[in-house]
């Protein structure tokens, strides 16, 4: 059995909504924004940046894209070790990201959200979903101190791209 679904979709406003994924650590929330955050760390299961980050950007290489261009990425706001905020993309449509991470006893909550409009929801969202379900399954791997290479993009997509592109349709109103 390959993996599932687990981003959830609301709607904010009238052209509004937001992807909502959670992801489980039994680890602290420390340990966490390292591998979230730290460049080398980032690396082993999304990518690699370089810059100072107390510039207010970085460049992001993606590990697990084939011929992937570095990307300028806005640090919007960072709260080490429970909150970052980032923006990438053109800026006629840029993607605002958020990480907030959450202790809860000894173990760490993810959360992680992507805002969009409705045009953009039902352009993207059947690609974008699945795109986050991989990178955050990478994410609990290299948390775990496993290989995040053994995930296979091939694994999420297409399987995952008509629940999500159910979920965009709730978007057309």
């Amino acid at each position: 059995m390959g993996p599932s679904v687990t981003g959830k979709f609301d709607q904010l406003d009238d052209d509004q909504f937001q992807l909502i994924l959670h992801r489980h650590f039994e680890v602290s929330p420390e340990t966490v924004w390292t591998v979230l955050t730290d460049s080398k760390e980032c690396g082993r299961w999304m990518g690699t940046w370089t810059g100072d980050p107390a510039s207010g950007e970085v460049q992001m290489t993606m590990v697990a894209e084939e011929g992937d261009e570095p990307q300028a990425v806005k640090i919007l706001k960072c709260d080490p070790p429970m909150l970052v905020r980032v923006q990438q993309g053109p800026a006629e449509q840029p993607w605002i990201l958020e990480a907030r991470l959450a202790e809860n006893g000894s173990t760490t909550e993810l959360t992680f959200t992507q805002p969009m409009d409705r045009e953009f929801a039902l352009a993207m969202l059947p690609d974008i979903g699945p795109g986050w379900e991989f990178y955050l399954d990478r994410l609990v791997a290299a948390v775990a101190g496993e290989d995040a290479n053994q995930i296979k993009w091939d694994d999420y997509y297409p399987s995952l791209k008509a629940p999500y592109e159910t979920m965009a349709r709730r978007a057309e109103g």
